[in-house]
């Protein structure tokens, strides 16, 4: 590079000779000198080009912390996902710890594992006769619905049962209603 540039300091004059197109060389070959008014365009287009880069490395710096805080509320989202996962995968192993247990004795913002080792050891001093669970249905619904013959009776006779005969007609029944009508008129 640095011969280019001597190159294009020593410039000779040469001038085509007519109609032939071959260079003739000239006598004088002094170096021409450059300007000042070069350089300072060098440093100017240095200085330009620095604060580019100075400008790119701020906003690289700035896309970099965002990342980093993404990063670091995603790991916090997973932590929480796997502890929640690792409770509930203890209260499915021992129904006897439940949420309330958990919350009141469980440690606060324990990792997974944490979480399942504590459940293990807290199971074996909680009874799991005092824990609430619903048995699985296993009978079928024909089975449920379908009363045997002594809870049918039972039934039957606490029924409330007319007084009197029930032996009658559509006007037996409208003579008993209005016999017990007028009782509860009387009554007023």
């Amino acid at each position: 590079m640095a011969e280019n540039e001597n190159a294009e300091a020593l410039e000779t004059k040469a001038e085509a000779t007519p109609g032939t197109g071959e260079p003739q060389p000239t006598e004088d070959k002094t170096p021409v000198q450059k300007d000042d008014g070069d350089l300072a365009d060098k440093v100017s287009m240095w200085q330009a080009m620095s604060r580019e880069n100075e400008k790119k490395s701020h906003a690289n710096l700035k896309r970099a912390t965002e990342a980093e805080s993404r990063l670091a509320d995603s790991q916090h989202q997973l932590s929480e996902a796997n502890a929640r996962i690792a409770r509930l995968q203890a209260q499915a192993a021992h129904p006897q710890l439940t949420d309330a247990v958990f919350d009141a004795l469980a440690p606060k913002d324990a990792d997974a594992e944490t979480i399942s080792k504590w459940a293990e050891q807290a199971a074996q001093y909680i009874n799991a006769g005092n824990a609430e669970t619903v048995a699985p249905a296993t009978a079928s619904d024909e089975q449920r619905k379908a009363m045997s013959q002594a809870s049918k009776e039972g039934y039957l006779n606490t029924a409330p049962r007319p007084i009197g005969s029930v032996k009658g007609s559509v006007e037996s029944g409208y003579e008993y209603g209005r016999r017990f009508a007028s009782i509860n008129n009387d009554n007023k």
